[in-house]
C-alpha cells in the first residue's frame, strides 16, 4: 500500500514538473491547463506530497522520507530553473543597435519589418532563444515572437483595446507556440493569433509583418535601419541557460509533436515551405522546388499570384498579378520583375520600374515547416512544378490560419 501510494505522489509531482511537456504531446488536453499552467503545475505538486501524508502515518519507514526529499528536490528545481521563463526568457525593451554598429555577418538570417518608416531587425541568434521580444520601434510598440518547433516568426501589434500588451512564451500545442500576455494572463496561439481563454477571447493579434532575408541584403536595403540586440549586462536566468539555448536551436529538428489532426505525409514534415493565403484558399510550394525554379506563375484560389524566391537575400516575395494576362511571361533578375515582351518592369517589393505605372499588390508569404502549414491548413494542395498535389484522405474542414 505505501508503495502504491509513494508511485502515485512521484507521478503526480512528476506531471506537474513535466507539464509543457505534457501539453505539447496532448494536444486536445484542456485550455484551462495553458491558462492557469502554475496553479496546475502548484496544485499537482501539493497532491503528490499530500499523498505521502497517510504514508508518514502508516509507514515509519525510511521511503516516505526519502520520497519526499526527492520531490522538493524537483519541485525547487522547477521552480527554480525548468520553469518557461526560466527556459525561454523573452526579452522586454532591448537595446538598438544601428545597423552600421551591429556585428553581425552577411549571411544571419533575420526577421525584418518597417515600422512608420523605420526599418528594424531581429536576428536569429537572439530570436530563437527569447521567442518573444517585446519592445518599441519609432515610438510604436510591436512584439516580435518565433516559433522555433514550426520555423515561423512573425511580429504583431500588441495594443489591444487600447492597452498594450507584453508576451511570454508558455507552451507548445498543436505544434506551435501558444503566448501569454501579463496584463490579463489571457493565452493566444501564436500561428493564428487568436486569443484561446481569457479576457480577449475570441480577439486576434493583427500581424504586422515580418519578412525572412539575410543581414547583407536588409542591411544594403536599409542602410538607416536598427537592429535588436542584447543588454550588454544581459545574464540568462537559468544557471543552464546555454544548454537551454542550444536545445531551442537544434531540438526541434529532431521533433514532430501531434496535433489536431493527423500527420500530412505528403512532405517530409521538417520540409521548409512557402504557404500563401488570401481568404480560404491556401496553398503550400516546397522551398526545394521554389529555390530550383526561383520563379512561379501561379494561382491560389481565384487569385493569380507570382511567387519567387531571391537567392542574394534569402527572400520570398510574392504578389497578385490578376491584371496581366496568362501569356505574359514574367521573369526575375537584375534586381527586379520584368515582362520582357511588353517592356513591363518592378523593383522586388513590387514598385513600377518601366512601362507601367501600377504597382504589384504584395501577398503575405508564411516561411515555416510542413508540419505547422498542414496543421493549420489541412487540405492545402501543394504545388509540384505545374500541378497541385491534394490530399484526400484529410478531414475537409478544420482551423486555419
Amino acid at each position: 500500500m505505501t508503495l502504491a501510494i509513494s508511485i502515485s505522489a512521484i507521478v503526480f509531482s512528476l506531471a506537474g514538473l513535466l507539464l509543457p511537456v505534457i501539453q505539447a504531446l496532448f494536444p486536445r488536453i484542456s485550455l484551462y491547463t495553458y491558462y492557469r499552467q502554475r496553479t496546475v503545475r502548484r496544485l499537482l505538486a501539493i497532491m503528490g506530497a499530500g499523498l505521502l501524508v497517510p504514508a508518514w502515518i502508516n509507514n515509519l519507514s525510511t521511503l516516505p522520507w526519502i520520497l519526499t526529499g526527492f520531490l522538493l528536490f524537483w519541485w525547487l528545481a522547477s521552480e527554480l530553473v525548468l520553469s518557461p521563463k526560466k527556459i525561454i526568457p523573452p526579452l522586454d525593451d532591448p537595446p538598438a543597435l544601428p545597423g552600421k554598429d551591429a556585428s553581425l555577418s552577411d549571411e544571419t538570417q533575420v526577421l525584418g519589418i518597417i515600422v512608420e518608416g523605420q526599418p528594424h531587425a531581429w536576428p536569429m541568434g537572439i530570436l530563437i532563444p527569447h521567442h518573444i521580444i517585446n519592445e518599441t520601434v519609432h515610438g510604436k510598440p510591436v512584439t516580435a515572437a518565433y516559433c522555433p518547433a514550426c520555423r515561423s516568426g512573425y511580429v504583431f501589434d500588441p495594443v489591444v483595446d487600447g492597452q498594450r500588451l507584453t508576451f511570454e512564451p508558455v507552451s507548445v500545442r498543436r505544434r506551435n507556440m501558444i503566448m501569454r500576455d501579463r496584463e490579463t494572463d489571457t493565452i493566444w496561439q501564436h500561428e493564428t493569433g487568436e486569443a484561446l481563454m481569457g479576457r480577449h477571447r475570441g480577439r486576434f493579434l493583427e500581424v504586422l509583418g515580418g519578412e525572412l532575408s539575410n543581414w547583407k541584403a536588409w542591411r544594403t536595403e536599409h542602410p538607416e535601419t536598427t537592429v535588436c540586440a542584447r543588454p550588454v549586462d544581459y545574464r540568462h536566468p537559468s544557471p543552464l541557460g546555454s544548454v537551454f539555448e542550444r536545445l531551442l536551436d537544434h531540438g526541434p529538428e529532431h521533433l514532430v509533436g501531434p496535433g489536431l489532426f493527423g500527420l500530412d505525409r505528403r512532405l517530409d514534415q521538417h520540409a521548409f515551405v512557402a504557404g500563401v493565403s488570401i481568404g480560404d484558399a491556401a496553398k503550400a510550394y516546397p522551398m526545394e522546388v521554389l529555390q530550383s525554379r526561383q520563379i512561379i506563375r501561379d494561382q491560389v484560389g481565384a487569385h493569380p499570384i507570382v511567387l519567387f524566391y531571391d537567392k542574394a537575400s534569402d527572400r520570398v516575395r510574392c504578389f497578385l498579378v490578376g491584371a496581366l494576362s496568362q501569356e505574359a511571361t514574367l521573369e526575375i533578375g537584375e534586381n527586379r520583375l520584368h515582362e520582357r515582351a511588353l517592356g513591363l518592369a518592378w523593383d522586388l517589393s513590387g514598385k513600377p520600374m518601366a512601362g507601367t505605372k501600377t504597382a504589384l499588390t504584395p501577398v503575405r508569404v508564411v516561411r515555416q515547416w510542413w508540419l505547422a502549414w498542414s496543421e493549420y491548413h489541412p487540405r492545402s494542395p501543394i504545388y509540384e512544378g505545374g500541378s497541385s498535389k491534394e490530399d484526400p484522405s484529410m478531414p475537409r474542414s478544420g482551423p486555419n490560419a
